[in-house]
């Protein structure tokens, strides 16, 4: 197989499965999941508690609590900024 041929498989899969760039931290630190879709880490959350979040914010230094902060209130805080404006350029 060429790479060619592992791209468009990636494409179709991607497009099967959805866009896994999100994650799951659970309330232990042993519990993490990275690189799954958004409703993968969405249930999870729901189903075993911690947070689901995008990891373009995570990845700009954004963290659960901010996460969530932004989630219930709708206002990003001047520490919660630039990890947001990370998240807003991949949608």
């Amino acid at each position: 197989m060429n790479a060619a041929q592992l791209t468009a498989f990636r494409d179709i899969a991607e497009q099967m499965i959805g866009t896994a760039y999100w994650q799951w931290i659970g309330p232990h630190m042993s519990q993490r999941m990275f690189g799954i879709t958004r409703e993968r880490a969405e249930a999870y959350a729901h189903r075993h508690g911690g947070t689901a979040m995008p990891l373009a914010f995570a990845n700009a230094g954004g963290t659960a609590a901010q996460w969530l902060d932004i989630m219930e209130t709708g206002r990003v805080t001047r520490g919660s900024a630039r990890a947001w404006d990370a998240y807003s350029a991949t949608k």
